[in-house]
């Protein structure tokens, strides 16, 4: 118990009375590592910070333009110093001096008083209390020396016991605790036990336990504020933990680069193959970090960029009167209906509120001069129809189109928030195009898309303008004869350089211009292709491409600093991403990103060889912070087949014969002696005698074993059979010959085949269904029924009892009427086939390699475009190289130059029937440029199928054909055996559909 220590004097105050407790609420001595430690840890650097942030103000990290990548500043950072950056520098510092006298700087500095005025309360609490804690002295307590007397000894008590009594020391509410203290140190003076206690104790009560407690202030303990109290106790209690919980979970949804996860499922969903240049403005605006930005008034704006840059005049568009007529006065807007060819259109006028008419009434429709009309609405391209991501999407695309001067404070606003959100969620969309799910190979120009529209962000810039327009004071189109941005930045900006730009400079222009192209990155690639200790590269080897990229317009220990953005509300620094490019497939293989901003950078890029023979690579460098200073690399490289590289390991004989523990268990061998200290220290006999043993214990399956270099080069697949350990010219082998080639067979009924378990039609024995025009390889005679094909599972070899009837009815529908002939066509075996039917087939690599063999049929253009579409990517690797050898490089360039025009032409063919729909009965349908139809059902359900170009030059969907004859938004199905049922699709390009289709998430209930 605390209560018999010495305090010394305590102060004789109302509110130092505790209860509970024998001790004063006056802190001890020990609370000053307390104190000390407060002041080292909150109120010392808090006073530092706010004294160096008065005395030297710098702005933020992000806005602090002399600041490098790393947080360093100093001469090795290289800033760019035009007369434009540095006001920018320049106002930054102002800013941060005036916010030194700011509301938030005078609550920090009022924050800051109050805590160094708590600190001196404490310290002057403390001031009476001992400097340490003392030990129990009666003779201290007493005031009498050591060697005092009975009689001085009492005459001291007499004196203590009525000074402190509590009857006479009323005002002191320590005068019971003193009380009590001393009659302690008379006992123990006088009375022999306590005496005795106190002499082996240092109590002398005997024996005594230290107690710890709490002191509460009166004000805690009064009743009528014990309700509150108890509240504000749980209230604490709960509140900080789940406080805390709600902090972890909001941490939880953001990636590591700061983008939340809601924006990263709408970007795994809307990043795909269609998404041009222009569509990525509106993709960064669906994110919901810039959708959750409250705006202002925009209409002055989009006047503005309607009068630069107009949506052209035709049909659907909505226009206004650009002067007075009859029939209108200047600003009315109407509706184009269309254009006649005597220079008169048809349009319906709106009335005169402007507002959007709601009944046909309040339409009045007019033939005015086409002259007389002005587009309403800018040339703005979004790719959803929600209004606040084409709101935010109009804000970006005035910022490109430099547009300032229109905007009002809480625009500014808005689009410095989305300007500063900009570099992350490029960074996002661009990992995505480039490494998101599935095969990216034809991601090239979306990856490329997404880094364009970073740098038209930071450098206010359309994406076709010129890269001219990132010099400082040049403000017209370049001729055509201007040169490069490259060609300005590697001369310094001569002013015979200059003077092709068709505008003249004064000599602070001329200046500014220098600067900027002593500041402009002008960089130089090294490429190398490696195996990791290995001197060759074969097939199948993790192979790396180091590319190293050194910036010559900066010297030796130098970094860049913020590049040149006047128009970017922050500091933004480079970032170059390498983008591999195949050439000889045209396909993207992978990309990566180098954020270091010193001299000589550089990032290493792993992949593994896919197959032999030469690889013709180009490594694209691009800035996504500049444009028109991108570079490139060729690569060549040859990779050898597996079989001509030795890749054995060397092992040492003396380890030949070890085996790890897993081994010994599995074999069963008992464990050597341990007698011996060593092996060395062993008969010759009893060794020889242990080997023997092991022998025999082995059993014959490991006896017989392969060695391990054969049993690695034995082919696990069919596409490793197929590859015949790399030797493409090799004779087939055995195993491989006894493949059967098998049967091909064409669906015909449009509503598909049964597929069974068994060669029986009943309903029990169903698996499925085939849809119409599907490739079926199969197997037949051979003891098989007839009338009955045996199907091969998909990529497999042989059957595997799955059966197709192949004669008999030609519809599978029950209620229908039936007629007789056959549900299937025969395309004869494997080698009469084309290439593009065995791929449709999914046909074994096997046969593949089979049939580039055998095959008299040539290979067409066709042909190519399916390989080019197969999803194994090895296989498909593996075929264009086959295709290669047989055609040769000027010949497959041709194929693939036919087979992308191809492409072309049935996109441009499936056109109306592409994007996003739903229908009537709630489903929601995707068109891809491909032509494949993927559905989501309102309870998630997902639908496949495909988009044909029919003989006759018709869509068709199944039983259904496309009427292109109307001109509505909507898409019209006719069932071709019945042209009265139609199946409508109306178009809906809203954000939440295209997460749907991504997530399969259910309709919302209603």
């Amino acid at each position: 118990d605390l209560s018999w220590e010495p305090w010394g004097p305590p102060r004789a105050s109302r509110g130092s009375q505790c209860h509970g407790l024998s001790t004063p609420l006056v802190a001890p001595a020990s609370s000053a590592p307390y104190v000390r430690v407060f002041c080292q840890s909150m109120v010392l650097p808090w006073t530092w910070s706010l004294a160096s942030g008065y005395m030297f103000p710098r702005p933020a990290a992000e806005m602090d333009f002399e600041l490098s990548q790393k947080g360093t500043r100093g001469p090795q950072v290289r800033l760019c110093k035009t007369t434009l950056m540095e006001g920018r520098r320049h106002g930054a510092i102002e800013g941060a001096k005036a916010r030194r006298f700011g509301p938030l700087a005078l609550l920090k500095l009022g924050a800051l008083a109050g805590c160094w005025g708590c600190l001196l309360w404490v310290l002057r609490e403390l001031k009476d209390a001992p400097s340490e804690l003392k030990s129990f002295d009666p003779h201290e307590i007493l005031g009498v020396p050591r060697n005092a007397e009975l009689r001085e000894i009492k005459k001291a008590y007499r004196a203590k016991s009525l000074q402190h009594h509590p009857d006479k020391d009323k005002d002191n509410p320590l005068a019971s605790v003193m009380f009590q203290q001393v009659s302690k140190a008379y006992a123990a003076l006088t009375d022999e036990t306590a005496r005795s206690n106190y002499e082996k104790y240092g109590n002398p009560d005997g024996p005594v336990r230290m107690k710890m407690g709490i002191a509460l202030h009166p004000i805690l303990l009064v009743k009528e504020r014990q309700v509150f109290i108890l509240c504000f106790f749980f209230g604490f209690l709960f509140g900080v933990p789940m406080f805390i919980v709600c902090c972890n979970l909001r941490g939880s949804n953001v990636s590591t680069h700061g983008v939340s996860a809601e924006t990263l499922k709408i970007f795994h969903a809307c990043i795909n193959i269609e998404v041009t240049k222009e569509d990525t403005v509106g993709l960064l605006c669906a994110s919901s970090e810039v959708r959750r930005f409250p705006g202002g008034d925009l209409r002055e704006l989009i006047e503005a960029m309607a009068a630069s840059h107009p949506l052209p005049l035709e049909p659907g568009t909505v226009v206004q009167f650009a002067q007075a007529t009859a029939c209108a006065q200047k600003g009315r807007r109407a509706f184009l209906r269309s254009l006649g060819s005597d220079g008169l259109c048809e349009v319906d006028v709106w009335p005169a509120s402007g507002q959007l008419p709601q009944r046909e009434e309040e339409v009045e429709k007019k033939k005015v001069p086409l002259k007389v009309l002005a587009a309403a609405e800018p040339r703005v391209v979004c790719p959803f129809s929600d209004n606040s991501i084409r709101r935010s999407s109009a804000l970006l695309w005035s910022h490109c189109w430099r547009l300032h001067r229109h905007m009002g404070t809480f625009v500014k606003m808005e689009l410095t928030h989305s300007l500063l959100s900009s570099p992350k969620l490029c960074r996002a969309m661009i990992s995505i195009a480039a490494h998101g799910e599935g095969d990216r190979a034809d991601f090239f120009d979306v990856t490329r898309s997404c880094i364009a529209l970073q740098r038209c962000l930071v450098q206010a810039i359309d994406f076709d303008d010129s890269p001219l327009l990132q010099l400082p004071c040049y403000l017209q189109a370049p001729r055509k004869d201007a040169p490069s941005l490259r060609e300005v930045v590697a001369n310094g900006g001569d002013e015979s350089m200059l003077k092709r730009l068709g505008q003249q400079f004064s000599p602070a222009e001329v200046l500014d211009i220098q600067e900027f192209c002593r500041h402009a990155p002008l960089v130089e690639l090294r490429c190398t292709t490696e195996v990791d200790d290995e001197k060759d590269i074969a097939e199948g080897d993790m192979a790396s491409l180091t590319v190293t990229m050194t910036r010559t317009n900066l010297r030796e220990a130098e970094v860049a600093g913020p590049v040149h953005a006047p128009l970017f509300p922050g500091v933004k620094y480079e970032e170059w991403w390498i983008i591999v490019y195949d050439n000889r497939s045209r396909r993207m293989v992978t990309a990566d990103v180098i954020l270091d901003t010193g001299r000589t950078a550089s990032c290493k890029v792993n992949f593994m060889v896919p197959r032999p023979g030469e690889f013709k690579w180009t490594v694209f460098a691009m800035c996504d912070s500049y444009a028109g200073l991108d570079v490139q690399q060729e690569v060549v490289f040859h990779a050898l087949r597996r079989n001509d590289v030795d890749r054995t390991i060397f092992v040492h004989p003396e380890d030949a014969n070890i085996r790890s523990f897993f081994e010994e268990i599995m074999l069963g061998l008992e464990p050597e002696d341990q007698d011996s200290s060593s092996e060395e220290e062993e008969e010759p006999e009893a060794r020889s005698a242990q080997q023997q043993k092991r022998e025999a214990k082995k059993p014959a399956a490991v006896e017989n074993a392969e060695p391990e270099e054969e049993a690695a080069e034995k082919p696990t697949d069919a596409l490793a059979k197929a590859d015949g350990g790399g030797n493409s010219e090799s004779e087939e082998d055995p195993e491989a010959a006894a493949v059967p080639g098998g049967v091909f067979y064409q669906v015909m009924d449009s509503t598909g085949i049964f597929i069974y378990r068994e060669p029986q039609e009943d309903k029990s024995l169903r698996l499925g269904s085939v849809p119409v025009d599907t490739i079926m390889r199969g197997f037949e005679g051979d003891g098989r029924p007839d009338g009955w094909l045996e199907v091969a599972s998909l990529g497999a070899p042989q059957g595997q009892g799955v059966w197709m009837r192949i004669d008999g009815a030609c519809t599978t529908e029950e209620d229908a009427g039936s007629e007789q002939g056959a549900p299937c066509k025969c395309l004869g075996g494997l080698t009469e086939q084309s290439l593009k039917i065995l791929v449709k087939a999914q046909t074994p690599v096997i046969l593949l390699r089979r049939w580039m063999k055998q095959a008299p049929t040539p290979l067409t253009a066709e042909d190519i475009l399916e390989v080019r579409e197969m999803d194994n990517q090895r296989a498909r690797m593996l075929l264009e190289d086959l295709a290669l050898r047989r055609l040769g490089d000027e010949r497959f360039a041709e194929l693939l130059d036919r087979a992308e025009a191809l492409t072309d032409k049935f996109k441009t063919r499936i056109k109306k029937a592409r994007g996003y729909f739903q229908s009537q009965n709630g489903i929601i349908w995707y068109v891809t440029p491909d032509g494949e139809v993927r559905g989501v059902n309102p309870d998630g359900g997902r639908i496949r199928d495909r988009v044909q170009v029919t003989p006759e030059d018709t869509l068709q969907l199944g039983p259904f054909r496309l009427d292109e004859d109307k001109t509505c938004s909507c898409i019209h199905w006719l069932r071709k055996d019945d042209a009265e049922k139609s199946w409508t699709w109306s178009r809906d390009q809203t954000l939440r559909t295209r997460v749907r289709l991504m997530t399969g998430e259910p309709a919302p209930r209603r």
